[in-house]
């Protein structure tokens, strides 16, 4: 079919007899893929830092990573931690609005943080703000 417009021709394929036709193999071809599950980027992220922190004993260190991981890099950054073997965190906001934000944030950061370290690893989360000496 051609059809002009304004000068223009433009040659439209034909239209297929049948609407439901597919090439051959392609129903084989789709079943397969729908049968193989495709993974997001950050979820198979996540799954490996789960992964390598389970081998790792709980450290402060190792909490700390998680921390600025579940955080967020701005968080992260303009806040510290000090970590206490009983299961609490006490985090230090540099100044009162990102402690604001940190507090907003803590249930989400709580969640990620029980799916990086393990459930029940982090009990508490304190948030105050300022500097400590620990530093």
């Amino acid at each position: 079919m051609t059809i002009s417009y304004h000068g223009i021709v433009i040659v439209r394929p034909p239209r297929l007899r049948s609407k439901t036709w597919t090439p051959p193999g392609y129903d084989e071809v789709f079943a397969r893929s729908r049968a193989m599950a495709l993974e997001s980027l950050q979820s198979t992220a996540i799954g490996a830092l789960q992964t390598l922190l389970a081998g790792q004993p709980t450290t402060p260190a190792k909490v700390g990573f998680a921390w600025r991981i579940a955080a967020g890099q701005a968080l992260g950054r303009a806040t510290t931690i000090t970590w206490t073997t009983g299961g609490t965190l006490r985090v230090h906001a540099s100044s009162p609005a990102w402690r604001r934000e940190a507090a907003r944030a803590k249930p989400v950061i709580a969640t990620r943080l029980d799916q990086l370290l393990g459930a029940g690893v982090v009990q508490r989360i304190i948030i105050d703000t300022g500097p400590t000496s620990e530093r």
